[in-house]
């Protein structure tokens, strides 16, 4: 056996090459400069070795294949000369690897994403595990590049240019089973057996030689007639389009090294690729969204208490306080990751519902060949229903999501302390109401926290975990471990009106409101703000989560800062007309049955008429101001307050809470783009409006000292 740094070459008795990638200190293997210099030695290795039959290639990591190229050194990239070295590089050694002269094939256990799929497309043959973490993807759109280590090319001309475009475009996962029946893997086979059915590959391909004819296949063009390319370009471009606003440009560039690639042999689509792609590794929506990223993993090892010594206690069991919409959420958010759950409510039919809702979500991805029937029925089968409050006694945390009312939700925590256990945590999945004051209806508040999920559960990655003036640390501990178990993402935040998210979201909806009675059309606002990168606009927004609740949420705030928040006289007269948004089927937009997407409504100025003044005509850029300035505020309150112990929690909170466009880097970036002092002249160009434009210190002492938000 030879050694170098990450890579060990073992020959086995009947000649065969068995390369073990194991990164020196780390917990993935990932490409960077120093490691593609490695396998460049390899090769050479291998080369030199004339008695080798075949190679097969396999990580030593546990559940990771290969993680991708180092995002640190690529977001480290300052012109497109370096891009180019950078790109060249991986492109030569891996164009090597796929001319080593006997066949190889990669045994891919785990995840095996970007750089690393890229690499195993150099490979003749690809086997895989079927266990659940393995997952392949190249999703490098996500960071505002593709990939082009050989991807776009390697990819089309192995799976055709239909899978290709989909999968490099969109960067979604591709499981073990899709993978093989789209020819991207050669066979998948149970994880003790991958090492066997690999060589069995391998030892198939030599036999007849395959190897070779498969080699020059892919050195060639794709064989599309014109009006094949006509027809599968021009409709993936309008669908991409339509998808990203134009506001993420690597999709795009992506479809283009494809569509000028293909047509092309691999070593001249090779170079299509690297010249596409070099704009955008200094773009500043690349920059942006591999910002996010490296917040997200920071994010990743937040553990909600300095202190040290302390370790989150076991989650064995969960009991889910009302069973309807949201309840119905969560307990599918814990029966997916394998978490017995036990839903309350006061009715058989309100718990019916949120067994329906588990139905729904699990049955969606066993039809999507995500889950097998079998594995959604034994998840099924970890849900149980009460109206009795005395099964809380054997459950380690209590998760409340009832009608959000103090009274109400006061009342339900005194009537379960005779069924709770001393150590059990109860969480409210409250979105405004005080931490503090909820945890004055139970016997230990030190147990006691806010857990605030949002809408729908199964696809928002955040959970506010919001910490009160007795909370313990190792509840917040164990509670920020628990949401980490169940995939969310989530954020520490002190207990304050409204919290982190919904204190920035309701200023911003309130504010389309005053514009809409100060005579702005709604369709113009709503096409502003969807031009702007909001997945939706803020009367859909609305809509989606109800007049009603809208209305409630800003009376807290209204009575928190009556200063600067007014109760919208918008939502009290659509509420006074029982016009609730999608849960009635009428608000802002009307609903017909079994729709979710909004239709306009000739009857909504029935209910605002009288609110609205004359017609009055902004431009986009006055919208723009008017709806984002009021959040820019609001959100150094928040970091002025200590609700938010950073501008990284405030950003990552909006983009995975509200939906606040990725390629814009989040709220505070976004603000940074814009300039304090641009800040400053707006917030008096609006002075007259009221204090909520009024500047807050912060921007103050940031103008005068000359700073930005990611700087301060």
């Amino acid at each position: 056996m030879s050694s170098h740094p990450s890579f060990q070459i073992e020959i086995t008795p009947d000649n065969f090459a068995i390369i073990t990638f194991d990164l020196l200190n780390e917990k993935v293997n990932k490409f960077s400069s120093i490691v593609l210099n490695e396998l460049q030695s390899v090769i050479q290795e291998l080369k030199s070795k004339s008695s080798i039959k075949g190679a097969l290639f396999r990580s030593n990591k546990k559940d990771i294949f290969i993680a991708g190229a180092d995002i640190i050194e690529l977001s480290s990239i300052k012109n497109e000369s370096e891009g180019r070295k950078l790109i060249e590089m991986g492109q030569n050694i891996f164009t090597e690897w796929s001319d080593l002269p006997f066949p190889t094939c990669a045994m891919i256990n785990g995840a095996c994403m970007g750089g690393g799929l890229e690499f195993s497309l150099c490979f003749d043959y690809r086997v895989v595990s079927d266990q659940p973490k393995t997952v392949l993807a190249l999703p490098e759109v996500k960071l505002g590049i593709y990939p082009a280590w050989g991807g776009t090319q390697r990819l089309t001309r192995l799976v055709g240019a239909y899978y290709s475009i989909e999968n490099i475009c969109s960067g979604k996962n591709i499981y073990p089973k899709e993978a093989y029946e789209m020819g991207l893997v050669d066979d998948y086979s149970p994880q003790d057996d991958l090492q066997n059915r690999a060589l069995a590959v391998l030892l198939m391909g030599i036999s007849d030689s395959t190897w070779k004819i498969k080699r020059e296949v892919l050195r060639n063009p794709l064989s599309l007639s014109d009006d094949q390319s006509l027809y599968t370009f021009g409709l993936a471009r309008a669908y991409i389009m339509g998808e990203t606003k134009g506001n993420y440009p690597a999709p795009i560039a992506a479809l283009d090294a494809i569509q000028e690639g293909s047509s092309l042999p691999l070593k001249d689509g090779l170079q299509k690729e690297i010249e596409k792609v070099l704009p955008l590794i200094t773009s500043d929506v690349a920059q942006n969204l591999m910002n996010i990223f490296f917040m997200s993993e920071e994010l990743k090892k937040v553990r909600g208490s300095d202190v040290q010594g302390i370790n989150p206690g076991e989650i064995k069991q969960v009991a889910v306080l009302g069973a309807g919409i949201m309840g119905g959420g969560i307990a599918t958010a814990n029966i997916y990751k394998d978490i017995p759950v036990i839903m309350k409510d006061v009715a058989e039919d309100r718990i019916k519902i949120g067994f329906d809702q588990a139905i729904d979500i699990l049955g969606d991805r066993v039809k999507k060949n995500r889950m097998e029937q079998k594995e959604m029925d034994y998840k099924m089968a970890l849900i149980s229903g009460t109206l009795s409050d005395k099964p809380f006694q054997t459950v380690d945390l209590i998760i409340e999501a009832i009608i959000e009312d103090e009274k109400i939700k006061s009342q339900v925590f005194k009537s379960i302390q005779e069924y709770v256990r001393d150590n059990t945590i109860i969480a409210s999945n409250t979105s405004t109401i005080s931490i503090d004051k909820l945890s004055e209806s139970v016997k230990h508040p030190e147990n006691f926290i806010g857990l605030h999920f949002f809408n729908p559960v199964h696809k928002m990655p955040l959970v506010e975990v919001i910490r009160g003036k007795k909370t313990s640390d190792q509840t917040t501990v164990t509670v920020v471990n628990y949401a980490k178990k169940l995939g969310k993402t989530p954020i520490v935040v002190r207990n304050g009106s409204g919290f982190l998210v919904n204190r920035l979201l309701l200023p911003y909806l309130n504010e389309a409101c005053q514009l809409l009675m100060e005579g702005v059309g709604l369709s113009n606002i709503e096409k502003v703000i969807t031009r702007f990168g909001m997945p939706m606009g803020p009367f859909t927004l609305l809509d989606v989560v109800g007049i009603d609740t809208a209305k409630k949420a800003g009376e807290v705030l209204v009575n928190a800062f009556p200063d600067r928040i007014k109760q919208s006289e918008v939502l009290n007269a659509l509420n006074k007309n029982n016009r609730w948004g999608q849960k009635n089927g009428k608000g802002f937009f009307k609903y017909p049955k079994g729709k979710k997407k909004g239709e306009p409504d000739e009857t909504l100025m029935d209910s605002i008429n009288p609110l609205i003044k004359k017609e009055k005509d902004l431009s986009k850029h006055e919208i723009l101001e008017r709806m984002m300035i009021p959040m820019i505020l609001e959100a150094t309150r928040v970091l002025e307050d200590g609700i938010a112990s950073c501008v990284r929690d405030v950003d990552m909170g909006m983009i995975f809470g509200t939906g606040f466009p990725p390629f814009r880097g989040g709220l505070l970036r976004y603000a940074d783009s814009l300039g304090i002092s641009n800040i400053l002249k707006i917030c008096d160009k609006y002075h007259d409006l009221g204090m909520r434009y009024d500047p807050t210190q912060m921007i103050l002492d940031m103008n005068k000292s000359n700073k930005t938000f990611y700087q301060y």
